[in-house]
Order: structure tokens, then C-alpha cells, then sequence
């Protein structure tokens, strides 16, 4: 069920600025609150309060930082009349540095950014993958000298989730913007059937290949803890 579906309908209505959210059909979402100025919109389902971000770089430091707050009151008021999983993406064009992203750079947006984080009780699941290669969300070539720029500028966040996990993809067609996947658990019983999807140590445990050589590894441990 988790797939990309590539758009066949030219006319389908499209992200600004060429970024898109793309939710899987069976959510049924319905539009919660939108800002048409600053580019964001709270969806609502069963199952999730979804949030999607386009901040442009043309928005001035308090521009952007007004957004968030706007941002930051609507899914307060989601969360207060429906106490459901919280998920917000986009491109933030906001560059916070090797400790919170692995980015070699950060911009004025990342005391803004950091606050609504905070404050909204979100974690930022970019960090995570820090250290690792696929951390990057934009690769841009340049076209005077063909030096290929990286940032991560695309962030991912979620709380009241069980389990959640992010992943960087390259795009199905050649665009700067990697596809930046959030997969978060229905419940309980997804996470205990499924468990390799979420947790390593769950992942590992769940292979039969690797299944006995953790349980050596950890018997040890195990007995002296017990």
C-alpha cells in the first residue's frame, strides 16, 4: 500500500512551486485549516492530523516565523477536538545545521524552525538520519560550473505517533526535490505484526537470519540484568 503512484492526469491539481504531497486514497482526508498566503494545510482523517508546508524563500524571517505560529495554533486546535497521531512535512527552506539535519549549513530560519518544533511537541525525524548519505533533500546541479549542491531543506516531523520512520528516495523523474516518505503505525497490533518496519532492534529481531544471532549476542546481558 505504500507506494508512489505516478500522476497520469496533466490537469491533476499540483503542490506550488513544485512540491506535491501525495497521501495514500484510502485516508480520505479533509481539509481542517489553510493559509493560502503562507502555503500550508491541515488535513484531517481517521487516522492522522497531516500538515503540509511550502515556505517560500522569498518570506522574510518574521514572515516565516508568523507562518509557523499560525501553523502552530491549527494543529493545537486539531489536536484539542481530536486526539489523533500529528505528521507535518514540506519544504521549509529552512537549513538548520550538521546537528540537527547533517546539513554543512544553516540560515535564519533554524531559531524559527526549532521553536515550533518545540513548542508543538514534534519530533524532527530528518535527524535521525543525520549521518547517513541519503539525508539529503535537494540536489541541485549548478549549470555554470556542474557542481551538484546538497541541503536538506525538506523536514519531516511527527508526534502521538507509536511508531514512525522516514525515508529519502530519489524521485521517479529527474527533479532537485527528493521524495521524502513518513511512515507512522496504526496501532498496536501493526507495530507487534509488522515489526520490521519500524524499530532496528525489532528489525533485526524479526529476520530469521539474524533472529538467534541477537539473542546470543544479548543472553549475556540478559541473565546479569535479571
Amino acid at each position: 500500500a505504500d507506494t508512489v503512484r505516478i500522476q497520469t492526469d496533466s490537469n491533476a491539481r499540483r503542490g506550488i512551486g513544485g512540491i506535491s504531497a501525495l497521501y495514500r486514497s484510502d485516508l480520505a482526508l479533509r481539509v481542517f485549516r489553510f493559509c493560502r498566503s503562507s502555503n500550508w494545510t491541515v488535513w484531517l482523517c481517521s487516522r492522522a492530523i497531516i500538515a503540509g508546508v511550502y515556505a517560500a524563500p522569498a518570506l522574510s524571517n518574521a514572515e516565516f516565523s508568523m507562518a509557523l505560529h499560525h501553523l502552530r495554533t491549527a494543529i493545537m486546535t486539531a489536536l484539542r477536538l481530536y486526539r489523533l497521531p500529528v505528521v507535518v512535512t514540506g519544504d521549509f527552506n529552512a537549513r538548520l545545521g550538521s546537528a540537527m539535519t547533517g546539513d554543512h549549513d544553516q540560515n535564519g530560519r533554524r531559531h524559527a524552525l526549532l521553536q515550533f518544533v518545540a513548542e508543538s511537541g514534534l519530533e524532527l525525524l530528518n535527524r535521525r538520519i543525520r549521518s547517513q548519505p541519503n539525508r539529503w533533500t535537494l540536489l541541485h546541479r549548478r549549470s555554470r560550473d556542474g557542481h551538484l549542491t546538497k541541503s536538506v531543506v525538506d523536514l519531516a516531523m511527527t508526534a502521538n505517533t507509536l511508531c514512525d520512520r522516514i525515508d529519502v528516495l530519489p524521485p521517479p523523474y529527474p527533479t532537485p526535490h527528493q521524495v521524502v516518505i513518513v511512515s507512522f503505525s496504526d496501532g498496536d497490533a501493526d507495530v507487534t505484526l509488522k515489526p520490521w518496519r519500524w524499530n532496528w532492534a525489532r528489525r533485526m529481531f524479526s529476520t530469521t537470519e539474524n533472529s538467534d544471532l541477537c539473542a546470543d549476542l544479548l543472553m549475556p546481558y540478559l541473565v546479569v540484568l535479571r
